[in-house]
């Protein structure tokens, strides 16, 4: 019997459509997933679900009754709850605060604390969750515990559906296991999940990745419904066809083979125990970058490794040590002096670091070299060549929007990180040194080709370009040499030749040391 029975749905920003006509049925006790690309509609139908959007024609079912819901709270009340890509709780609360959060026990006013701590273990253990505290900080938890948090809140609201939004977007390979723990636990006990996920091999249950398949599917593409049917028997192939509506290589899909070595060319970047002398991330750095070469940092949660990056470009207090670029003396002082020696780098936090979402595409493009369009004495812009110039910069990088001008927030991931692709590659002088923190989080397949081949391309150009990622089989795809670090000092150094999975695990947890 359908929990959930999608009919019609459409849904348009201005001149955009971003659903039309959407129909699909979610079954009692299945794990659905919901794929599409970066721009296919899946947020957007999610947000409907929620209560954020209304749909501007369709309707709804859920549990055979007409739903509607007019506000998340609505969402709620009617059983629909969604555990966000990007986690939403009060971090200056303990943990039994926010599983409480709106049903805190009291009396005569009182919070009755012994009773609310209990609750929360209560909460906590059905989810085999025992090792995190009621009493601790929700944000002195990891990402991952966190996460487990808040699908644990979920739970005790009794959902009819719960909708897991990128759930591992932002965990390690550690965390990720639980979440998948969690799951199986989820569907035994009957919850019905909708699961929008660009990892395959979570929808599979394929590999190593600890994840029971899913029981059926939803495919979105521009956001018009294309396929819902049960996955056993389909192959990733067939979903990713769905998804992009050709045929995508497998090795554009997961192995872009670098094609440039470095060997023989000139050092960009070199650092000589380089270290952090503030709050002692990582120490002891010492590495060089050839032109041409894709270098990758590989390393568990707190390696250090966005720590390293965040101080090379100056964001992050002072550093030890030395360093060049180009040969000549590098200190990283702030992220003017990066630019101007040709150092840049692309945060893993997109939303919160990289883009000022309520603003124009245009203007986030031109954001830290705005300086360029002025003209007497800076006092006006030159409006014109401003929009000439990131019209030029999005279709070299196939960004897709409905106009330059539409905000930041209405684009899909994919093509969020392209505009802050196509900036970086925009600044003069042109970059030298890249680094790229986690540049495929949260970006589909599609997407996800196109920033391996832009990868590929800078180092064609002649950059260093430095690539983090949680991600292994992207780091082994796109790198010619991997750099592993544990617990802020680089553990070892592999080359091509050297490089696997379990070699570089081995140096993430200790065995053995080949730096």
């Amino acid at each position: 019997m359908p929990v959930l029975e999608i009919d019609s749905i459409s849904k348009h920003f201005g001149g955009v459509t971003a659903l039309s006509g959407v129909g699909f049925s979610v079954n009692a006790g299945e794990r659905h997933a919901l794929l599409g690309e970066n721009g296919a509609g899946k947020s957007t139908l999610v947000k409907i679900l929620s209560g954020e959007h209304q749909p501007d024609g369709g309707s709804i079912k859920l549990a055979g009754e007409p739903f509607a819901p007019k506000s998340p709270g609505d969402a709620r009340r009617a059983g629909v709850i969604i555990v966000p890509q990007e986690l939403s709780f009060c971090p200056n609360l303990s943990v039994a605060e926010n599983l409480l959060l709106g049903e805190t026990p009291a009396r005569w006013g009182f919070v009755r604390k012994s009773e609310m701590r209990a609750e929360a273990e209560r909460r906590l253990k059905r989810l085999s969750l025992d090792d995190i505290p009621p009493t601790a900080l929700m944000a002195r938890l990891s990402t991952g515990q966190a996460q487990a948090v808040q699908i644990a809140g979920a739970i005790a609201r009794h959902p009819k559906l719960l909708l897991l939004d990128e759930p591992t977007s932002a965990l390690s390979r550690g965390e990720a296991a639980q979440l998948a723990r969690i799951l199986a636990q989820l569907k035994q006990e009957g919850v019905t999940v909708l699961y929008v996920s660009h990892r395959l091999e979570e929808i599979f249950g394929s590999g190593d990745s600890g994840f029971s398949p899913c029981d059926a599917y939803t495919v979105l593409r521009d956001g018009r419904h294309v396929d819902t049917a049960p996955l056993a028997g389909k192959r990733p192939d067939d979903i990713v066809k769905a998804m992009i509506g050709r045929e995508l290589s497998h090795e554009h899909l997961e192995h872009l083979s670098p094609t440039v070595s470095g060997e023989g060319k000139p050092v960009r970047l070199k650092l000589e125990n380089f270290s952090d002398t503030r709050r002692g991330k990582f120490s002891d750095i010492s590495l060089e970058v050839r032109g041409g070469e894709v270098l990758g940092l590989a390393g568990l949660v707190g390696a250090g490794r966005t720590e390293l990056a965040r101080a090379l470009i100056g964001l992050d207090g002072n550093a030890g040590g030395s360093a060049w670029i180009d040969g000549t003396p590098y200190q990283p002082r702030d992220v003017r002096t990066a630019l101007a020696r040709g150092l840049v780098y692309l945060t893993e936090d997109r939303k919160r670091e990289g883009l000022v979402l309520n603003l124009s595409g245009t203007a986030n493009w031109s954001l830290p070299f705005v300086g360029r369009f002025g003209k007497l004495g800076g006092v006006l812009l030159r409006r014109g060549a401003e929009r000439r110039e990131t019209a030029a910069a999005f279709t070299s990088l196939a960004v897709k929007t409905s106009s330059p001008d539409a905000p930041v927030r209405t684009l899909s991931g994919g093509n969020q990180q392209k505009i802050l692709f196509a900036r970086w590659l925009s600044v003069q002088p042109e970059p030298g040194v890249i680094i790229l923190d986690e540049p495929t989080r949260g970006v589909d397949v599609g997407s996800k080709a196109e920033i391996h081949r832009l990868i590929s391309g800078l180092s064609l150009r002649g950059a260093a370009v430095i690539v983090i990622s949680s991600d292994l089989p992207e780091l082994l795809a796109v790198c010619t040499r991997l750099a592993v670090l544990r617990r802020g000092a680089l553990s070892g150094m592999l080359s091509r030749a050297e490089m696997s999975e379990q070699a570089a695990a081995r140096l993430m947890v200790g065995v053995g040391n080949n730096a």
